[in-house]
């Protein structure tokens, strides 16, 4: 039962909130009140390119999966260990 959250809010309002560009209308994530870690969740992506300035930043709300720890990973890419937390041996 660790990491459960709601996830209640519209992509409309996610968008609004957060000031990000619309989200691609065709995904649909249904409205959650037991978000299971491997659950998808509406995210907001915030990227600056390189060399660029804060003017240049752009966010967009996208579906997010969680991440497979056993999927191959891409070069470059950072990978954090999970630390141990209470009753992880």
């Amino acid at each position: 039962m660790c990491g459960r959250y709601v996830s209640t809010r519209r992509p409309q309002d996610l968008t609004q909130l957060s000031h990000a560009a619309e989200w691609p209308t065709a995904e649909a994530l249904a409205r959650n009140w037991n978000v299971a870690p491997a659950d998808d969740v509406w995210a907001v992506l915030e990227r600056t390119p390189p060399g660029e300035g804060p003017a240049a930043t752009s966010r967009e709300l996208r579906p997010l999966a969680p991440v497979n720890p056993a999927a191959p990973t891409q070069p470059g890419a950072e990978q954090h260990p999970r630390r141990p937390g209470p009753g992880i041996r």
